[in-house]
C-alpha cells in the first residue's frame, strides 16, 4: 500500500484517515515527498523517515515495529502514536508537539545524533540511550538513562537512574527530578546553571571520570566516591561516602563524611559539612587549608591516616587510633571544648595546637619533630610526643605520664603530672617555668609524689609550687623530689603552698656532684 503527496520538497504533511492510521508490521508503505525527495519509508517492522525534508506525521502509529530518523531533514510527530518498537534518531531534528507521542511508554528511545525537540510535552519511554546529539525541551520520563556523550536540556523525570558511560561529555541543563540516582562511571556529567542531579534525595556514585557542577549547587543523597573526581561547584549530600578519587568542590549540608578503601581521597576545596569525619583505611589528604570544617569530629582509627600535606586545618575533636601526618602544617584541635581521647601516631614537622575547655589524651608514640601548644584546656600525655617541645599557655594544663621532647610553662600556665593518682612526666630536652606559673604536685604521706624529670637543663624563672596533699598521717621533714634535671637547675621557685592542716612545705635545691 502506497501513498503519494504533491507537497513541495523539504516540506509535507502526512495524514491518513481516521480510519487508516499506518500499523508498523502488517503492511509496508512508502511515503515520496515531491517529484525527487522521500522522506520517510515503511516496512513490516519499521518507518524509516532519512531524507533532507521536513514532514509531520499527523496519524497515529501503531505496532511492534519503531520509527528511526536520520538525514539532515526534520519529523514532527502531532498524533497519539503506540508503536513498540521504539525509536532512533541519527541525524537531523525529530520533534513532537500537541498530543504527538514517542510510542508505546514502555518503548526505548535512542538518540545517537541530532536533535530530540520535546517541545513543551510530555513523553514516557522505557530505556533511553544518549551517545551524541542532543535531548531538548520538554519533559521525558524514562526508565533508565544510559547516557554517553551529548546535551540534555529536557527535564528527566520517573523513577530510574541516570548512568554515565564512556569518554564524552554530557551535559545537563533540566530541572530534573528522576529519583534512580546518578552514577558516573567515565568520561563528564556537567551541569550548567539550571541543571540538576535529580531528587534532593537521590544517590550519587562516581565510580570514574568527572561530575562538573558547573559552578552550581546541587543536592543529593548519599554521595559515594570510588574514583575520578567531583569538582567545580558546591555538592550538599546527605552523608559523604569516599573511598578514592579527588573532591574539588565544596561539601556541604549536615551530613558526615567517610573514607574507607585503601585508595587516597584528596579534598581540594574549603568544605563546610557539619557531621563527622572518620577514616577508617587509606588516606584522607587535605589539599587546602580549611579542607577539613572547624565544626567536624574527626575520627581517624585502624588503617586510617590524614595527611595535611602542609595544609593548616581546625578540627572540634580528634579521637581514634590512626595516623596523623602534619607535613609542616598547623593542626588545631578540640574547638568543642569537650574531651577527647587518640591512641595513635601524630608524625611530621608542623605544629599541634590543643583548642577548647575540654581535656585531649595522647596515649599513642608520636614521632613529632615540631611544637605542641596547650593553649586552652587540658592535654593529658600518656605516651611519646618525640622531639616536639610542648608550650602550656596561660589558663591551660599539661598532665599525665609520657615523655615529650622540651617543656616550658609559660605565664598563668600549669604542670601537673600525673594521671588521678602520682606519676613522672619526662621530657628529653629542658623545662621552662616563666614567672606567674604553677608546678601543681601530688603528695601521699608515704614519701611519693609527682615528678618531672628532665633531660637537660630546668630554668624556674619564678612560679609556684601548688602541693596537693593526698589523704594520711604525714611526718615532719619527709622529703619529696619533685624535679630531676639531668643538666642542672638554674633560678628558684617563686614560693610554695599546699593544702596541709598543720605541716608547711619548703623548697630545696640540690645540684648534680
Amino acid at each position: 500500500m502506497s501513498h503519494a503527496s504533491s507537497c513541495p520538497p523539504r516540506s509535507c504533511l502526512l495524514a491518513t484517515t481516521a480510519l487508516l492510521p499506518l500499523i508498523l508490521g502488517m503492511a509496508a508503505m512508502t511515503v515520496p515527498v515531491g517529484p525527487a525527495h522521500a522522506a520517510c519509508a515503511a516496512t513490516t517492522t519499521s518507518l524509516a523517515c532519512d531524507g533532507p525534508d521536513d514532514v509531520t506525521l499527523a496519524s497515529s502509529i501503531g505496532g511492534s515495529g519503531g520509527l528511526s530518523k536520520a538525514g539532515t531533514g526534520s519529523v514532527t510527530l502531532s498524533a497519539a502514536n503506540t508503536y513498540a518498537g521504539g525509536t532512533s534518531l541519527t541525524a537531523g531534528t525529530l520533534s513532537t508537539t500537541g498530543a504527538g507521542t514517542l510510542g508505546a511508554p514502555d518503548a526505548a528511545l535512542v538518540v545517537l545524533g541530532g536533535r530530540l525537540d520535546l517541545g513543551s510535552t510530555t513523553q514516557a519511554v522505557g530505556l533511553v540511550r544518549l551517545t551524541s546529539g542532543t535531548i531538548g525541551d520538554g519533559t521525558l520520563r524514562g526508565s533508565v538513562y544510559d547516557v554517553q556523550s551529548g546535551s540534555i536540556d529536557a527535564a528527566l523525570t520517573g523513577s530510574g537512574p541516570l548512568v554515565k558511560s564512556g569518554t564524552g561529555t554530557v551535559m545537563l541543563s533540566g530541572a530534573n527530578t528522576y529519583s534512580g540516582g546518578t552514577r558516573v562511571d567515565g568520561g563528564t556529567v556537567k551541569l550548567t546553571s539550571t541543571g540538576r542531579l535529580g531528587a534532593a534525595d537521590a544517590a550519587l556514585v562516581v565510580g570514574g571520570g568527572t561530575l562538573d557542577l558547573g559552578g552550581t549547587s546541587a543536592s543529593a543523597g548519599p554521595v559515594v566516591l570510588t574514583a575520578g573526581t567531583i569538582r567545580n561547584g558546591t555538592l550538599r549530600g546527605a552523608i559523604y561516602g569516599l573511598q578514592a578519587g579527588t573532591v574539588d568542590a565544596i561539601l556541604s549540608g549536615a551530613g558526615s563524611l567517610a573514607k574507607s578503601g585503601d585508595g587516597t581521597v584528596l579534598l581540594n576545596q574549603a568544605n563546610s559539612y557539619s557531621g563527622a569525619t572518620t577514616v577508617t583505611n587509606g588516606i584522607l589528604r587535605a589539599g587546602i587549608a580549611g579542607a577539613l570544617p572547624t565544626g567536624t569530629t574527626l575520627i581517624v582509627a585502624g588503617a586510617g591516616s590524614l595527611d595535611l600535606a602542609g595544609t593548616n586545618q581546625s578540627v572540634a575533636a580528634l579521637n581514634g587510633d590512626g595516623r596523623v601526618s602534619l607535613g609542616g602544617a598547623t593542626f588545631t584541635v578540640g574547638s568543642n571544648g569537650g574531651d577527647a581521647l587518640f591512641s595513635g601516631t601524630i608524625d611530621g614537622t608542623g605544629a599541634l595546637v590543643k583548642a577548647g575547655a575540654g581535656r585531649l589524651d595522647l596515649t599513642g608514640n608520636s614521632p613529632l619533630a615540631g611544637s605542641v601548644t596547650v593553649a586552652e584546656g587540658r592535654l593529658r600525655v600518656g605516651g611519646n610526643l618525640g622531639a616536639a617541645d610542648v608550650s602550656v599557655a596561660s589558663g591551660a594544663i599539661i598532665e599525665g605520664t609520657g615523655t615529650l621532647g622540651g617543656l616550658s610553662i609559660r605565664s598563668g600556665g600549669r604542670l601537673a603530672p600525673g594521671y588521678d593518682a602520682i606519676g613522672t612526666l619526662s621530657a628529653n630536652g629542658n623545662v621552662l617555668f616563666e614567672a606567674a606559673s604553677t608546678y601543681q604536685v601530688k603528695a601521699d604521706a608515704a614519701g611519693h609524689s609527682d615528678r618531672i624529670v628532665a633531660g637537660g637543663i630546668a630554668t624556674l624563672r619564678g612560679g609556684l609550687v601548688d602541693v596537693q596533699a593526698q589523704a594520711g598521717t604525714y611526718r615532719a621533714n619527709t622529703t619529696y623530689t619533685i624535679l630531676d634535671a639531668a643538666g642542672g637547675v638554674q633560678g628558684r621557685f617563686a614560693g610554695v603552698t599546699a593544702n596541709f592542716a598543720f605541716l608547711t612545705p619548703s623548697l630545696t635545691y640540690t645540684n648534680r656532684c
